[in-house]
């Protein structure tokens, strides 16, 4: 019961209130939907909004020197996946720009976090987020209005005692179902360069 409850506890955090107090609750959004990201998703998770889950990989871990690699993102309730790969912009691999031209990723995905009505990511509020807005200006496009971010790593941090506060070792502590996968280094820089099968 008890490892039940931290469970959940790590994957939401808490009241409405604790949702604004990280967030910008109440400021206009710029747009609803965008032809990029197809149908929106009519589904309302707790407590009150519609919150989406998104992760990114990255070749670097500075953004004004790396690139999204690649992207997913799925509303909470809903099993679609939208996921973006920077081997899937038009005229990849015929330039050396193409190999790290993450533009198409990075449009894709505000249009989503502005719909949202929060963001869950782990570790999000320190990376995932700041890349998104990084490269956003480094592709001359406006960063996504601010929103809010649930980010399980706080409360990590906050509520438990770990070696360290990663999804790895939180996955590890609570025996999930799904544990983080190690990638070799090798792999990475496979992806890096356009190695299809090492995106995947």
């Amino acid at each position: 019961m008890a490892k039940k409850f931290w469970r959940s506890k790590i994957q939401s955090e808490g009241s409405a209130g604790e949702l604004k107090s990280e967030g910008t609750a109440g400021m206009e959004k710029r747009g609803k939907s965008s032809p990029r990201c197809g149908k929106q998703v009519k589904f309302h998770a707790k407590p009150g909004g519609k919150l989406l889950a998104f992760d990114l990989e990255t070749s670097r871990l500075d953004a004004n020197r790396g690139f999204i690699i690649c992207a997913v993102a799925r509303w909470v309730g809903d099993d679609k996946f939208h996921t973006f790969r920077i081997d899937e912009a038009t005229g990849y691999g015929k330039s050396p720009r193409s190999f790290f031209n993450d533009s198409h990723i990075v449009a894709g995905l505000i249009p989503l976090v502005e719909d949202a009505d929060a963001v869950l990511a782990y570790y999000g509020s320190g990376f995932d987020v700041p890349y998104l807005n990084t490269r956003a200006i480094a592709n001359k496009l406006s960063p996504p209005v601010p929103f809010t971010v649930v980010d399980p790593w706080k409360t990590a941090r906050s509520r438990l005692k770990l070696e360290r506060n990663s999804m790895a070792a939180v996955a590890e502590l609570f025996d999930t179902p799904h544990q983080k996968e190690h990638i070799p280094w090798p792999e990475w820089q496979r992806a890096q360069f356009g190695d299809h099968a090492a995106i995947d």
